[in-house]
């Protein structure tokens, strides 16, 4: 989902570049194509939101994990404005999702296969995934260790915070708890004991701070891909149980 958004945040990028004057270019390469015909910037956005849906349904998931991979750096190449950490962040999930066999279960290719109940992959995709989030959770709370942030300025600046919490002393505690939070992630997610609480305070924050920040799309990308990282961690018999639940009572329903 964060791949198709993206996808389509792009395209009309791609359009504003090219049709809006306000629109300041940032070409690194003489040689990179303008990407200036509507038709071009049609095909880019086809492609990619279609490589986005094959990713979802899980269908030739590796190929459209690719082309998405490749459409975001196209993207880059054609203008640097298109740099941004969410971009970067999101072409190494693609990258490590299009070697892995993201659509071998509960995938439109699952079920072309007869629904087998025993489904081997690949894990150390996985488990790159799993390890790069925990970087990403680390060296984001290591840049926060600056007065600037600590102090609460940033927070104040940049948060739609209502009145009464834009007391320094509030957004100090607030700004130590985020880096805390973040350093505690980076063990929480790994520990059986401290995984619920990881969860619990990771899903609170990637959606917090997008409602407190604004519905920026590249911060809501990076929420989803990040939130998406977190199954991988969820063990086996958890999945199982939970697919079990879900099946069971969608049974109940269509027989009522």
């Amino acid at each position: 989902m964060a791949a198709l958004g993206r996808g389509l945040k792009s395209t009309r990028d791609l359009y504003l570049l090219q049709h809006d004057p306000d629109v300041v270019r940032a070409r690194l390469f003489d040689w990179a194509p303008q990407m200036d015909a509507t038709w071009q910037i049609a095909l880019f956005g086809a492609l990619w939101i279609a490589a986005a849906v094959a990713l979802i349904a899980g269908h030739r998931a590796r190929l459209g994990a690719a082309v998405i991979v490749a459409a975001a750096l196209f993207q880059q190449v054609v203008d640097h404005t298109f740099a941004a950490f969410h971009m970067d962040y999101m072409v190494v999930v693609l990258l490590l999702t299009a070697v892995s066999d993201s659509d071998a279960d509960l995938s439109v290719r699952w079920l072309r296969a007869g629904r087998p109940a025993n489904v081997t992959v690949v894990a150390w995709p996985m488990w790159l995934q799993q390890l790069q989030l925990s970087i990403v959770y680390f060296y984001t709370a290591v840049a926060k260790l600056n007065d600037a942030y600590l102090t609460g300025q940033l927070l104040r600046d940049r948060l739609a915070l209502p009145a009464f919490l834009h007391d320094p002393s509030v957004l100090q505690w607030f700004a130590g708890g985020t880096v805390a939070l973040e350093f505690f992630l980076v063990v929480a997610l790994w520990s059986r004991r401290l995984r619920p609480f990881g969860f619990a305070s990771g899903i609170a924050l990637h959606v917090l701070v997008p409602i407190l920040m604004g519905p920026y799309v590249g911060l809501l990308a990076f929420s989803l891909l990040t939130l998406s990282v977190y199954l991988l961690f969820v063990d086996d018999a958890t999945i199982d149980r939970v697919i079990d639940v879900v099946v069971s009572r969608l049974h109940l329903r269509l027989v009522r």
